[in-house]
């Protein structure tokens, strides 16, 4: 059973390429969690925060390029959370690796409340900027 379930008006940002991008985030947190809750070996979590983490990694870069692009005069703060929640996900990773700790549901807890703080308040600020720009360069 999923963890989360996607609402377009609760968390688009109205910019369909990363609205894309946080939807796979979700599910493959939603994937975690059913790997949690079903308990599966410790190959099927780490091959999905494996997963989770070079997405983010990838979503993050092209969020960033962006926000460069346009002029976004809030990159470098926005950047910074990026990188804070990239740090958090690799060490969660690793200690999951080493089998310093087990998934829980603290853990689950904070990979989807922070994706969804993040979501509908930095990205929504970003990305209103984004759409404002874009309507700035039509003719």
């Amino acid at each position: 059973m999923a963890l989360f379930v996607w609402n377009d008006r609760v968390f688009g940002v109205r910019v369909a390429r990363f609205d894309a991008h946080h939807k796979n985030l979700l599910n493959m947190i939603n994937d975690l969690h059913d790997a949690m809750v079903q308990k599966a070996g410790s190959s099927v979590i780490d091959g999905i925060v494996e997963r989770l983490v070079e997405y983010t990694k990838y979503h993050f870069t092209e969020e960033e390029r962006f926000m460069i692009e346009l002029g976004f005069p809030g990159d470098e703060a926005h950047r910074a959370e990026h990188e804070a929640f990239v740090a958090k996900t690799v060490e969660l990773k690793e200690k999951l690796k080493k089998g310093e700790m087990n998934l829980s549901v603290e853990t689950m807890k904070f990979l989807l409340d922070w994706l969804k703080n993040h979501i509908r308040g930095t990205d929504r600020s970003c990305a209103r900027f984004f759409n404002e720009s874009a309507k700035r360069q039509k003719p």
